[in-house]
């Protein structure tokens, strides 16, 4: 039990679950989270940065939720052996949130 409560797997879908639970609830306001934490690049590219880190965690619909999770779960299979856990947690952060800021870039640029 205590190496799965210390794998980022773990954590991370447990946030992500948690965050698609609370948004679906009506214990929740879906406004507050997703006003305040989505990626919106025109906020994001001014100041609110935090937003590329905070939208990796939201999901759209349950489909988005189980396929980001699948395709997560496969990943960590395949690189676990290969790396530490906070070398791979690191790099899976750090990859979503540069490509975050290129996608903002570039949609910016574009418009």
């Amino acid at each position: 039990m205590k190496r799965i409560a210390l794998s980022p797997l773990f954590w991370i879908i447990t946030i992500c679950s948690s965050i698609f639970v609370l948004e679906n609830s009506d214990l929740s306001n879906y406004f507050l989270i997703s006003d305040f934490a989505t990626n919106v690049p025109s906020l994001s590219l001014s100041g609110q940065y935090y937003r590329l880190l905070t939208s990796l965690f939201l999901h759209t619909g349950i489909t988005h939720l189980i396929s980001n999770m699948f395709l997560l779960i496969i990943l960590t299979w395949v690189v676990s052996p290969i790396i530490s856990k906070a070398l791979y947690l690191s790099l899976l952060l750090l990859s979503g949130v540069l490509g975050n800021l290129l996608a903002d870039v570039l949609i910016v640029s574009l418009a």
